[in-house]
């Protein structure tokens, strides 16, 4: 059977050559073989030839491809399901199903647990190709097969947790940190570890845990607290507890003394708290116990720790004189040249009618004068004090003071008498008792009783009974009398002699002047011609000027000035004194503005040169141009200030007379004087576009006022457009064009302005100036203008010196014109008008309720809920939902096409509790399509209605949530109409594109920020909050989106709270970002957020993660290291960024400020360095750096707490920085900069 069944293999091979080549066996292959002949078989349905047969196409098999596959046609692709293999042998279709499922398809999940293993008591749970066994609690196991080991078992494992195990049936113990071994019997001995638990105590051990007994001074369960010896307070009788390291010290209120205050301090009248410096003696109070320095003449200070400057160090000495200085180093005396007297040598003498002689009789010589002192003046003119205290003058230690002729001691609280001779053993001693009583010593601690005399009463006796008067509260050298009252003397009265009725009978007005009393306190002296000052002491050389006037009238006639003075043009050859400027060309049309001035040949050359003539210093001698007015021309903030000139608020910053007094903001208004009349030479355009406030300002500074515009009756600015040849004057209406603006004009037009002076700011300047801490201008009254005619002659003279030129303003002309109010309207007239007014306005009211309630008859409300909103902008949480969870699915809608106007609706819609609901999102119905969708978020915030033109739309939902994008770039109709909108808080697309939802992918917001750009959505734009998509990009910390957004626009914003893209990406972190802003030219890296904070300030405070944005910011080339603010801005500290690393400790930081050159003795607002920053906080490390690099200079800085470094560095206890500082003194450098690990470990160790 096998030999036939080979014979038959045999002929079907031979069968199959004789077709496939021929019937001839002889023919020979082709030179190539048999590659090239085809297939004896066609190839059907689509089936290509090759060498071995046929290659069907999907679908089709068999020798020819004739033959039907199912299981590959397209549709049958999915057929069998839950995994089934598809199986189409004889023509029919089957499924091979995977374990677990069944039936023709697969469609059936099997039941597992017709066959399953588990115990009785269990439950069988069918699952997915498979089951499992839910046991009860007493069995375990994969079965439920075991009994479980720990059930209803009493402490298996005593104190640990028996754990069953389910493949075994056993248990094991899980025990706790305090025991061990199988069944956690075996107690552990935490005392045995190398570690101590116990940090400052001994540790015992105890079955199933320790106790610390802790060492003296600590507290708590692991000893790791310090005790609080002062709770509760040990003090006794008011004493105040200061805690130790295991103890306490009591400091005792007076007269009590002893470890808890329990003892009676008897009398010393020592002093008890105060130290004072520098040989200075402590003086205390025995009535009261307040103690005080008394400091050497050459300190000052509460402790005497100041030395006084050099009084001659401030060059008051004139004309070559030699400065003095007196031995208490608070005042100077000028030693003379001959030919010059006065306190500071600058009046000319040159006999006895010029008053050379300070202290002391002026005698006529033939050689001029000679000066007879006074008793203890020398000196050739008597100006020297002499010293008339010696080395001992004063015993015992007490201080001498010089006097005038004599010398007073100060004793230290120990002794008293005239040379402090005498020991202080007795309070009474003192006589602290008035009006004769007696002081009676009553217990050892030095308590005394004063026993008053009848009519007198109070604890010194020092009260009179019924209105009577003391030995001492009769003032001004008035005598207390035996009836009670006071005798005063002359030029004075009042119950106690306190009023002055008469000063000038203790003043002297020499030269013969002649004194009036001004009020009840103050006087003047009414000066001869030739002398003036206070007292007329001083001689004025009215000839001064003589000769100079003299060629200035000569240079004035070879000029031929007479006959072009008047012209109304200024000569600059002609603009001179000499010469009535020009004919007033040069001064405002005013030829003589020191016409009233009775020093005029004298005043109207040294005006406003800088040095006070007091004989000019006076309203009709224009006060000397101010320059006997301390107070300063120069305004510190003045384009600030020019900003905010005359704008009802007061800034005091802005109230100084430099600044025009703040435009009289600071000052109740005083009654304006009459108007300021100018014409002006100056381009008209600039002058209203731009010079405005400045020249304001500048005119007001000139005249110590506060100059404004006048404003006619409809409350326009009187500036005026005037014609030179008619004299004609147009109003220039300001308001008329567009943002306030006027055309430019082409002829040449003057501008005339009318302004009104108010000088409250000036008449008030000394209550201001306390307030402020400004000094005053005189020692008796400012320098006010009374009348607008000086005011005039003031402008015509600073017009001559051409003082407003910067400006480029011209002043042609200047005069003084009376101010009209305007007329009073008729009363029926007002009345009249006030009622066609409120018959309108009830016109206009119910036009527009019957319009409305028309409108909203033909409403049509739409029931929509829940429609999403976006977050408000104070909400803190994540901006948008993280999980698709958290939106609700209530219908689907698909945006209404149309104008996005269209996108809402107005009305109310109906709601489930039948209220209103504000105007919402306009959405239609779709019945399918994804596009149209729109989730709704349940929002907490309350909803905003959308202004006008602000919407959230569409737009903003997809780019906010959808982590698809914009459907790969293809912007459907209903979205391109939202582009550019705003929704309720100033967002348009792009900013919530770069505020998305934290789970969306990266790639996918490009998609979107790309999109919306190459759209025309605005980088730069800003929302409500003045925050552009850029910083949003960064505080999400998303550097890509950033870097895309980064452009010389929106890298230079600043939001509303003034922090900028620099700032943000410095405290989300980036450094990529941080370096990428610094190679744009357009960011600032000294921009400062809240007047204090810069990048760096808050880099610094980042500690080791921001190190690398330090090393950035430092690199910047216009990086400003002690960047501080400005004084005025609200949140001005004085800190730099070397202060804030010490503070928080960065010790690399302040390294590398230092490298950088930062200010190591740079001191903030109450004169702290960072070296105080660094010991408040004890940042160890940064103290020794700090050290180490500046040495004994950095340690003696006092703040205003009147601490220097040492003296904290002892407050604060720590012994590691006071040995540090105690190093540095007398070096430049205490030592090498080690290792900032070396210098941390071992500040570790100090700590610890």
């Amino acid at each position: 059977m096998k030999h036939l069944r080979l014979a038959a293999v045999l002929l079907v091979l031979i069968v199959s050559s004789s077709l496939r080549f021929g019937s001839g066996l002889t023919t020979p292959c082709p030179p190539d073989g048999c590659a090239g002949l085809p297939p004896a078989v066609p190839c059907l349905n689509g089936g290509s030839p090759t060498t071995t047969g046929c290659k069907c196409p999907r679908g089709f098999g068999g020798e020819n491809c004739a033959q039907l596959r199912p299981c590959q046609q397209p549709e049958y692709e999915h057929f069998c399901e839950n995994g089934g293999t598809c199986s189409d042998s004889k023509m029919t279709i089957s499924c091979h199903c995977v374990p677990g499922y069944s039936g023709d398809r697969c469609e059936k999940n099997s039941d597992d647990c017709k066959a399953n293993k588990c115990h009785p008591e269990a439950k069988c749970v069918d699952i997915l190709r498979g089951y499992k066994c839910e046991c009860p609690p007493h069995r375990i196991g994969q079965f439920c097969q075991f009994e479980n080991p720990c059930f209803n078992v009493p402490k298996p494992c005593n104190d640990g947790i028996c754990v069953p195990l389910p493949h075994t049936g056993s248990f094991k113990c899980s025990c706790t940190s305090f025991f061990t071994g199988p069944d956690c019997s075996t107690d552990i001995n935490e005392c045995a570890s190398a570690i101590n638990p116990c940090q400052h105590g001994k540790c015992i051990n105890t079955y199933g845990g320790f106790h610390c007994e802790c060492k003296r001074g600590y507290t708590g369960e692991l000893c790791d607290r310090y005790s609080n010896e002062c709770a509760p307070n040990p003090c006794l009788n008011g004493g105040s507890c200061m805690d130790l390291l295991g103890n306490f010290q009591c400091q005792c209120k007076p007269g009590w003394t002893g470890k808890r205050c329990d003892e009676v301090k008897p009398f010393s009248p020592g002093c008890r708290s105060r130290i004072c410096l520098a040989g200075g003696v402590c003086q205390r109070d025995p009535s009261t116990g307040a103690e005080s320095c008394v400091c050497q003449p050459r300190f000052t200070g509460e402790t005497c720790d100041t030395p006084r400057e050099d009084p001659c160090l401030m060059d008051l000495c004139r004309n070559g004189a030699q400065c003095l200085p007196s031995s208490n180093l608070r005042s100077v005396s000028c030693q003379c040249p001959p030919g010059f007297a006065g306190h500071y040598c600058d009046r000319k003498v040159t006999s006895c009618s010029d008053v050379p002689c300070d202290r002391g009789t002026c005698i006529d010589t033939a050689d001029g004068f000679q000066c007879v002192c006074d008793a203890g003046f020398d000196g050739p003119l008597c100006s020297n004090n002499i010293d008339d205290c010696s080395e001992s003058s004063c015993l015992n230690g007490g201080i001498c003071i010089d006097g005038i002729n004599s010398y007073t001691c100060a004793c230290p609280s120990t002794y008293f008498g005239r040379r402090c001779e005498l020991n202080v053993t007795d309070p009474c001693q003192f006589n602290p008792c008035s009006n004769g009583a007696s002081c009676l010593m009553i217990d050892v601690r030095g308590n005394f009783r004063c026993m008053c005399p009848p009519g007198f009463t109070g604890r010194f006796c020092e009260a009179a009974s019924e209105g009577r008067c003391t030995l001492n509260s009769c003032l001004h050298n008035g005598i207390c009398a035996l009836n009670g009252l006071c005798k005063c003397a002359p030029g004075y009265s009042g119950k106690r002699c306190e009023h002055e009725t008469n000063r000038c009978l203790r003043e002297r007005c020499q030269n013969g002047g002649t004194c009036e009393n001004i009020g009840l306190t103050d006087f003047t002296c009414h000066c001869q011609f030739g002398f003036v000052g206070r007292h007329c002491a001083e001689k004025v050389d009215v000839d001064r000027f003589a000769d100079k006037a003299a060629q200035e009238t000569q240079t004035c006639n070879v000029a031929g000035c007479a006959l072009r003075a008047g012209n109304g043009i200024c000569d600059a050859e002609c603009n001179l004194p000499g010469c009535d400027y020009d004919g007033g060309d040069c001064s405002a049309a005013i030829p003589r503005p020191f016409e009233q001035c009775p020093y005029e040949k004298y005043c109207k050359y040294v005006f406003r040169d800088g040095h006070c003539d007091a004989a000019c210093n006076t309203e009709n001698c224009l006060f000397d141009g101010f320059d006997c007015d301390h107070s300063t021309d120069v305004c510190p903030a003045s384009l600030a200030c020019e900003n905010r000139f005359g704008n009802g608020i007061c800034d005091p910053e802005c109230n100084l007379p430099g600044c025009g007094f703040d435009g009289g903001d600071c000052a109740d208004k005083a009654p304006f004087l009459d108007d300021l009349v100018l014409d002006l030479d100056v381009d008209e355009q600039r002058f209203v576009n731009e010079l405005l406030p400045s020249f304001l300002m500048r005119v007001s500074s000139y005249l110590r006022a506060s100059v404004s515009f006048r404003k006619d009756e409809k409350g326009r600015l009187q500036i005026y457009r005037l014609n030179p040849e008619t004299g004609k004057t147009t109003l220039i209406d300001i308001g008329s064009v567009g943002n306030g603006r006027v055309a430019r004009q082409t002829n040449p037009n003057l501008v005339r302005v009318h302004l009104q002076v108010d000088v409250s700011g000036c008449q008030f300047e000394s209550e201001l100036s306390r307030a402020l801490n400004v000094s005053l201008t005189t020692d008796s009254k400012p320098h006010c203008l009374s009348g607008v005619t000086a005011a005039t002659n003031l402008i015509a003279t600073d017009a001559a010196q051409d003082l407003f030129s910067t400006l480029g303003v011209r002043v042609k002309r200047a005069l003084a014109e009376p101010y009209q109010a305007p007329t009073p309207s008729n009363p029926f007239q007002i009345a009249f008008a006030i009622i066609i007014g409120i018959a309108v306005l009830l016109a206009i009211i119910i036009g527009v309720v019957t319009v409305s309630n028309a409108y909203r008859g033909k409403r049509r409300y739409v029931d929509v809920t829940h429609v999403y909103h976006p977050p408000s902008r104070d909400n803190k949480t994540p901006l948008l939902p993280t999980t698709p969870n958290q939106f609700t699915m209530t219908r689907q809608y698909s945006l209404s096409p149309g104008s996005p106007e269209d996108l809402y609706e107005g009305g109310t819609s109906s709601s489930n509790s039948g209220g209103t609901e504000p105007k919402r999102p306009r959405l239609a119905a779709s019945s399918s399509g994804d596009e149209g969708i729109v989730r709704d978020m349940v929002d907490p915030t309350p909803f905003v209605a959308p202004t006008r033109d602000r919407f959230f739309t569409r737009l903003h939902e997809r780019v906010a949530y959808n982590n698809r994008g914009l459907i790969g770039g293809k912007w459907p109709d209903e979205l391109k109409v939202c582009l550019k909108l705003r929704d309720n808080v100033g967002r348009n697309a792009l900013h919530w594109a770069a505020d998305c939802v934290a789970d969306k992918n990266e790639s996918d917001i490009m998609a979107d920020v790309m999109d919306l750009i190459a759209a025309g959505e605005s980088t730069s734009c800003r929302d409500d909050s003045g925050v552009t998509p850029l910083q949003i990009a960064i505080r999400r910390g998303r550097p890509q989106v950033a870097r895309y957004l980064m452009d010389p626009r929106s890298v230079s914003t600043m939001d509303n709270e003034g922090r900028t893209p620099l700032y943000d990406a410095v405290c989300a972190g980036l450094p990529c970002i941080v370096e990428e802003l610094l190679t744009m030219y357009q960011v600032n890296p000294n921009v400062m957020f809240d007047g204090w904070d810069t990048p760096l300030h808050k880099a610094v405070r980042l500690g080791q993660r921001g190190l690398p944005i330090v090393d950035s910011l430092l690199q910047c080339p216009n990086i400003d290291v002690d960047r501080t603010g400005e004084r005025q801005d609200l949140g001005y500290r004085g800190v730099t960024a070397l202060h804030l690393a010490a503070e928080f400790g960065n010790a690399e930081a302040v390294q590398k400020l230092l490298n950088k050159g930062a200010n190591i003795g740079a001191c903030d607002l109450y004169n702290e360095t960072p070296l105080h920053y660094a010991i408040h906080n004890e940042q160890l490390a940064a103290v020794h750096v700090l050290v180490a690099w500046g040495g004994e200079s950095v340690i003696h800085t006092v703040s205003d707490f009147d601490q220097n470094c040492e003296a904290l560095a002892r407050v604060k206890g720590n012994g590691f920085i006071i040995s540090t500082i105690q190093g540095a003194r007398g070096s430049g450098r205490v030592f090498p900069l080690a290792p900032l690990e070396k210098v941390k470990s071992r500040a570790k160790k100090a700590r610890s």
